[in-house]
């Protein structure tokens, strides 16, 4: 809740009755609460939160903490620019870098379309992009010239989904 507003930001209750069939499916415990916004977990060094779309209530996001991007020089960025462009007609998996500097990877997808087993299929997709992504990242900040050209090599595309 911010400070000049007073009533709590409230899903929409498709959004909530997928979180609830989500959690009962992969036999996560608790309620999602009436004023969350949208669920978060830990999964080892990654962690993944599932929120309403800001705009389209009938739509969610996705997002998976890959690392952080804070000691980031051109080379690595450049890689990331590389992947998007690769991956921009393979798949919707978008990555950024938001204002706390942390490195994601990002998703939108229908909610009349998801049910609790594509949430948890995409929920799983992300975690191991994030994976492949934050050795990808590894590799670029130590230099890796293969891994930091801004040319897509045949592992950057791998973790883009394309098959070369």
């Amino acid at each position: 809740m911010s400070a000049d507003h007073d009533e709590p930001i409230l899903v929409s209750a498709p959004f909530a009755a997928l979180v609830q069939a989500f959690a009962a499916f992969t036999g996560l415990p608790g309620q999602l609460d009436e004023h969350a916004f949208g669920v978060e977990f830990d999964a080892g060094p990654h962690a993944a939160r599932v929120l309403p779309h800001p705009l389209d209530d009938g739509w969610l996001q996705v997002e998976v903490e890959v690392c952080s991007a804070a000691q980031a020089s051109a080379r690595p960025l450049a890689m990331l620019h590389g992947l998007n462009s690769a991956a921009r007609f393979e798949h919707r998996w978008l990555i950024c870098i938001d204002a706390d500097d942390t490195l994601l990877i990002h998703t939108g997808r229908a909610l009349a379309s998801t049910d609790a087993g594509a949430l948890e299929g995409l929920i799983v997709d992300g975690l191991e992009r994030a994976q492949a992504l934050a050795a990808l990242w590894q590799s670029a900040l130590d230099g890796d010239a293969a891994s930091a050209s801004p040319a897509a090599s045949e592992a950057d595309l791998r973790f883009a989904g394309i098959r070369a």
